[in-house]
């Protein structure tokens, strides 16, 4: 692995508490709106969110196509957690069940990103070997 792409690949890894957090706040800020009948505002915020969560699982799927994490059983762990909850939300919207889209945010969704912050560097990007 090259240096600048090893560069590259920590900052990307490095940016993903911020991803975390921004993500945390912003879905969760959708599903207490939709709670309290503020359907536009949560839709509003809900739909910029997704989209920042797609750019998210960019960057997720760049740091494993580039080796920048380790992809082991925590990783496995948090990539179906986010595809089911995904498929959740799918669903739920498919069916207008805002009330459903708001616990799967809360209680599956943010979870499930929060894992990510469990995921570790690979050692090819860490250490600077290519292992």
């Amino acid at each position: 692995m090259d240096d600048t792409l090893r560069k590259n690949l920590k900052e990307a890894y490095s940016s993903l508490p911020e991803y975390i957090a921004e993500l945390k706040t912003n879905f969760m800020r959708a599903a207490d709106l939709w709670r309290v009948g503020k359907d536009r505002e949560a839709e509003e915020i809900y739909i910029h969110t997704l989209e920042a969560f797609g750019y998210f699982l960019e960057l997720m799927d760049l740091l494993v196509s580039r080796n920048g994490i380790e992809t082991d059983e925590t990783y496995r762990m948090v990539e179906a957690a986010l595809l089911e909850a995904s498929r959740k939300l799918e669903e739920a919207s498919r069916d207008g069940d805002i009330t459903m889209i708001a616990d799967i945010v809360e209680y599956e969704l943010i979870p499930a990103i929060e894992r990510v912050g469990e995921l570790r560097q690979s050692k090819a990007v860490r250490d600077g070997s290519d292992e």
